[in-house]
């Protein structure tokens, strides 16, 4: 029987660019490689070897909102508390990361995901997570990650709020031209005038935003560790406790912000809801006592943010525009 060859199926430079500990060890040992995603701003193999297995991520180029640097700080700093995947190995220009693999036999995190508003009531009446107590689990991560040294990266909600404006600005600008400029295809032509319209539906609630920005600013004592992007395709459930992937939107900000991230992308009961929320802030320093009035208000936010990605993304040309039109119209309508 003829050995498997891996390199066949990585990245054609991730052999030359590996110690050679390495990619003797991969050579030797692999016995499949499988691709576990495959986003916007990078891949994941699943590589497997007899002893234990890794994952090869590689980066895209075409991710300017990832400051890599503070993106591996802060790996490292959830990695030290034992709330993420070893990372065993990255590359000098941070192209490639070699990690632990985290599997996942009994329960696959990513299968409780879903989009609510803060206080909805269309959520599960009876608890989906079987015998698991998903409040114990998810409190047992937010509070560790909210009492970690501050990344590098440091952002208020109003900051990252005019990052996505400003961005935004600038591709109606572009998309403006274009508009003017396209004679030919039929379906560019209907995209850019689908992404100017619903520009136009995001436009009219920045009065709103703005409004919602300075209650949640008023809240705030100090800032804290956040990962950001807390919804279960970032959630790893190793059998014993949660583990967190995916850093790159790590940063310094707003106390409430994984709370809530937490609380809207999961399929959790209005009680687990409350005890969820409770349990986190009876011991949150970093917050006013009247933070509890603005739970809404950041959920109000965090889609807002998430549909201005949404139409960024939509933008891209090396892109399909109209998955992320489809995710732009469910985020807004989670917006009242």
């Amino acid at each position: 029987m003829s050995h498997f060859n891996p390199w066949q199926w990585l990245p054609a430079d991730i052999k030359r660019q590996l110690p050679n500990i390495l990619a003797d060890k991969i050579e030797a040992d692999c016995h499949g490689v499988k691709v576990l995603s495959d986003g916007l701003s990078n891949q994941n193999f699943h590589i497997a070897l007899s002893d234990s297995d890794w994952v090869l991520r590689v980066n895209q180029d075409n991710a300017p909102w990832c400051e890599r640097d503070n993106e591996v700080s802060s790996w490292r700093l959830v990695e030290a508390i034992n709330r993420a995947p070893k990372l065993i190995w990255l590359s000098d220009d941070k192209r490639f990361y070699l990690s632990q693999f985290i599997p996942e036999n009994n329960h696959l995190w990513s299968n409780y995901v879903a989009e609510f508003s803060f206080y909805d009531n269309k959520r599960p009446q009876q608890s989906v997570f079987a015998a698991l107590d998903p409040v114990a689990h998810l409190l047992g991560l937010l509070t560790p990650l909210s009492k970690l040294p501050l990344p590098t990266k440091q952002i208020t909600m109003t900051q990252q709020w005019q990052v996505y404006v400003n961005s935004l600005s600038d591709l109606g600008n572009s998309i403006a031209d274009a508009s003017v400029a396209n004679k030919g295809d039929a379906d560019e032509t209907q995209a850019l005038v689908t992404w100017q319209q619903l520009y136009r539906k995001l436009t009219s609630k920045y009065a709103q935003m703005a409004i919602w920005l300075e209650q949640l600013e008023t809240c705030v004592i100090s800032p804290q560790f956040c990962h950001r992007d807390l919804s279960p395709y970032n959630l790893l459930f190793d059998g014993k406790q949660l583990k967190c992937i995916d850093f790159e939107y790590c940063a310094a900000s707003h106390p409430l912000f994984d709370l809530v991230a937490v609380v809207v992308t999961h399929q959790l009961t209005q009680e687990q809801v409350k005890q969820l929320t409770e349990k986190y802030l009876q011991h949150q320093l970093n917050l006013t006592h009247d933070c509890t009035d603005y739970l809404a208000e950041m959920a109000h936010c965090f889609w807002l943010f998430a549909a201005a990605w949404a139409l960024m993304m939509a933008a891209n040309q090396q892109l399909s525009p109209q998955q992320y039109f489809n995710l732009f119209n469910k985020y807004l309508s989670l917006v009242p």
